[in-house]
């Protein structure tokens, strides 16, 4: 996926991947059933993220071929 060489967008999914490791690593050495909600909980929120990412990098995909198209249209007069 193109969204991947983006590295601004590396670092975010990496801290937030390493947070949540180190959330669920706490939870479960608490309580083996908040360890799980912890981890199911994290998982949305990374795949919630990651799903907004992917939409709005098709809007700006949509867009750029937008503006290609106006400025390297052929004028026929």
């Amino acid at each position: 996926m193109g969204i991947f060489r983006n590295p601004e967008l590396k670092k975010h999914l990496l801290t937030q991947a390493l947070f949540s490791l180190i959330l669920v690593m706490i939870a479960f050495y608490r309580d083996p059933i908040t360890g799980v909600l912890v981890l199911l909980t994290s998982a949305i929120f990374i795949l919630a993220n990651l799903m907004f990412t992917v939409r709005r990098y098709r809007v700006i995909a949509k867009l750029t071929e937008e503006i290609d198209e106006v400025l390297h249209k052929e004028v026929f007069r």
